[in-house]
Parts: structure tokens; C-alpha cells; sequence
């Protein structure tokens, strides 16, 4: 029987799945950082935040998300061009 592969592709599917949650946990919290007020102070708040509050905070999120994806995008873009750079000299070194 293979009960025994079964079982351990079962739990590392577990832990994978548990590992998704706290990336996507961790990746969200500066999001909601950036609401301030009494109603995200707390995993089940009972103070609602206000119409105010929440429209600020939409638009510092979105000014967070805008600066995170600048920054992602530079650093791709950087690093993009020094592996071309190297495999254009290496191989203009190997080749000619």
C-alpha cells in the first residue's frame, strides 16, 4: 500500500497551504496599516471606521501600493539588465 506517500504529500500540501496564508497575512498588514482609526485596531473591531477615515486611508493605500510597485518594478528592471549584461560578456568572452 501507499498510504505512507499519500499521508506526507498530504501534510507538506498542509503546510504549504499554511505558509500562503501568513505570506499573504504579512503582505496585507502594511496595507491595513495605513487605515488609522479605532476601527482596525483589533481583529474584530466593534467600532466601525468613518466614511473620512476610510476614504483616507483608500488613498494612502493606494499611494503604498503605487511607491511598492515602483520599487518592485525598478529593481526587476535592474536586475534584469545586469543578467543580460553578463551573458552578453560572457559570451563575448567564451565566443569571440
Amino acid at each position: 500500500m501507499s498510504f505512507g506517500r499519500h499521508s506526507s504529500a498530504m501534510n507538506n500540501s498542509l503546510k504549504e497551504n499554511g505558509l500562503l496564508r501568513k505570506r499573504s497575512a504579512n503582505r496585507f498588514k502594511k496595507l491595513k496599516e495605513q487605515y488609522v482609526g479605532n476601527g482596525n485596531q483589533e481583529a474584530h473591531a466593534t467600532n466601525l471606521l468613518s466614511k473620512e477615515q476610510i476614504l483616507e486611508g483608500r488613498r494612502r493605500a493606494r499611494s503604498y501600493i503605487e511607491d511598492r510597485n515602483r520599487k518592485n518594478r525598478t529593481i526587476s528592471i535592474v536586475i534584469l539588465v545586469l543578467v543580460l549584461a553578463m551573458i552578453y560578456y560572457l559570451s563575448a568572452y567564451f565566443l569571440g
